[in-house]
């Protein structure tokens, strides 16, 4: 497995965040001729650095790399400025607060980056990092992260669904919870899901009738149920659901007919229902937008897609990551960008690829870029 290998980018200074979306990468992805946002598995956000996946299966990282979440030791602060490369054969990922994971074509999952609650998934507890990708699983199909959660899943060939890491407020829907309650091995979750998400302190994930399932923390109603009660095994939202994605305190999702719903923690207006203030909420999903065919969460923003490939924004704007050119936050989704078939939200920055197969980012940025500039 190779490492630094830099493909071209123009060396520019270091600009502590972009308020308007950066363009520079082509990386001809590789759902390139789908039509409008049905793109998968090229882009991944983690809290702090940035992944993507080229036509050919090669995984590249750029952004912070303290705990070796790029793929190789930096060193403490340490950080890319320009891509390195990770991994080949890749056709999933996910990026975490300080880890990323990645699938490879014949299925084995891989995981670097720190782990202080297991969520690598490797068997070890103890806070540290690897060095190197370590090995977690075979036959896995697709992986997911939070950027301000300290939990993992992945998903098999036959869709069942595994979790590790933290479980302080059953997150990962075993029926456990509590101050060290974590799971430094996968557990099973769930048989025939299709799609999953995880969040700072919650979980979601979607089986293959549509039904949603939303587990964990809930002290904002970021589950949807109606309640502001944890919960520690898995609870049924909604019906008709096939995407699904998870903030820090909040929850979003799309139904079969386009139509995405949000719940959880609005202080920021990240819900995108035209209100929001400090310790708002909506414990029951509402309404946002229609005709939507992919969704993102960051920490305290929200993105979604529709099916003209129109890419929309909403919530926390401190650091540029709406890219509407201001730091003001957004309590209804506005307009952002054009010919979008993929979208990613990091923690405070965001990651789109348009039709024409261009990276482009916008958001916080001194951490090391999250994308080359």
């Amino acid at each position: 497995m190779k490492t630094h290998i830099h493909p071209p980018a123009f060396a520019r200074p270091l600009i502590a965040f972009l308020t308007s979306a950066f363009c520079l990468l082509a990386i001809t992805p590789q759902a390139k001729a789908a039509s409008s946002a049905t793109a998968t598995n090229i882009i991944a956000a983690g809290a702090y650095h940035s992944l993507y996946v080229t036509s050919d299966g090669t995984l590249y990282g750029v952004g912070s790399n303290s705990y070796a979440q790029l793929g190789f030791d930096g060193g403490p602060g340490s950080r890319s400025i320009i891509p390195v490369q990770i991994a080949s054969n890749v056709v999933a990922m996910a990026g975490g607060n300080t880890t990323s994971f990645y699938v490879t074509s014949d299925g084995k999952l891989y995981a670097m980056g720190r782990t202080y609650n297991g969520q690598l998934g490797n068997g070890i507890i103890t806070d540290s990092y690897t060095t190197t990708p370590v090995y977690v699983a075979p036959d896995v199909v697709a992986v997911a992260a939070g950027v301000g959660g300290g939990h993992a899943f992945y998903l098999t060939s036959n869709l069942t669904l595994y979790a590790m890491g933290d479980n302080s407020y059953g997150q990962l829907g075993d029926g456990s919870s509590g101050s060290g309650n974590y799971k430094a091995t996968p557990v099973q979750v769930a048989t025939n899901v299709i799609a999953m998400a995880a969040g700072g302190g919650h979980s979601l994930y979607v089986t293959s009738d549509g039904n949603l399932y939303a587990m964990g923390n809930n002290s904002f109603g970021q589950l949807g149920d109606g309640t502001t009660t944890d919960r520690h095994t898995p609870v049924y939202v909604a019906s008709n659901v096939v995407a699904v994605a998870a903030g820090n305190w909040f929850s979003l999702f799309v139904t079969s007919k386009g139509d995405l719903y949000a719940m959880g923690g609005n202080s920021s207006g990240q819900l995108g229902d035209g209100t929001g203030a400090p310790n708002s909420y909506r414990a029951t999903p509402v309404h946002v937008a229609s005709n939507v065919v992919a969704v993102a969460a960051g920490a305290g923003h929200s993105l979604y897609v529709t099916k003209d490939g129109k890419l929309y924004a909403m919530g926390a704007n401190a650091h540029g990551e709406l890219g509407d050119g201001t730091t003001t936050n957004l309590y209804l989704p506005k307009p952002i960008a054009y010919d979008v078939i993929a979208v990613a939200g990091g923690y405070d920055h965001s990651l789109y690829v348009t039709t024409d197969g261009h990276l482009c980012a916008m958001g916080w940025n001194t951490n090391g870029p999250r994308l080359s500039y």
